[in-house]
């Protein structure tokens, strides 16, 4: 330990291991940037999954909040609509059957001067816990009668 500090007091005054302390510092720091390879990668592999998952959180809210906002409907002030009652698919765009119940009203803003009720429902689904929903419809066993022939159908 004595020859340590008397090294280091020499060079601090004298800077003879100057020249040595550079030529070992070249060899050195290869090995140096091999052994922090490791950590690097690491501290790159946490923050590259933290910032993903942050992504896939902050996309899961965007969603849910779209899916709210599609939830609010304007209906006619006339409608006959109560809290608490359900709403569901027209079967309109062919891609649900209709009356698919989808949402309950939680609250009604009906103003007799404008055209509109506000409408606010909460959805049934757990957005927060489901990716996929089945929709299952019973569909009628009678077969749909044949149209009359066209014979019959221009009698007057």
């Amino acid at each position: 330990m004595a020859a340590s500090l008397a090294l280091m007091t020499m060079d601090h005054r004298q800077h003879h291991l100057q020249s040595i302390r550079a030529d070992l510092s070249l060899v050195v720091y290869p090995l140096q940037y091999v052994v922090n390879i490791p950590a690097a990668v690491g501290n790159w592999a946490s923050e590259t999954l933290a910032t993903r998952d942050k992504l896939l959180e902050e996309n899961r809210r965007l969603r849910e909040r779209e899916l709210l906002q599609q939830m609010r409907h304007a209906l006619p002030t006339n409608a006959c609509i109560v809290g608490g009652g359900l709403l569901g698919t027209s079967g309109l765009g062919r891609h649900f059957p209709p009356g698919s119940p989808v949402a309950t009203i939680a609250t009604i803003k009906s103003d007799q001067t404008q055209r509109f009720a506000h409408v606010v429902a909460t959805p049934m689904a757990h957005l927060e816990r489901s990716r996929e929903v089945l929709l299952v419809s019973q569909q009628s066993a009678v077969e749909p009668k044949p149209a009359a022939p066209v014979t019959e159908r221009i009698k007057r």
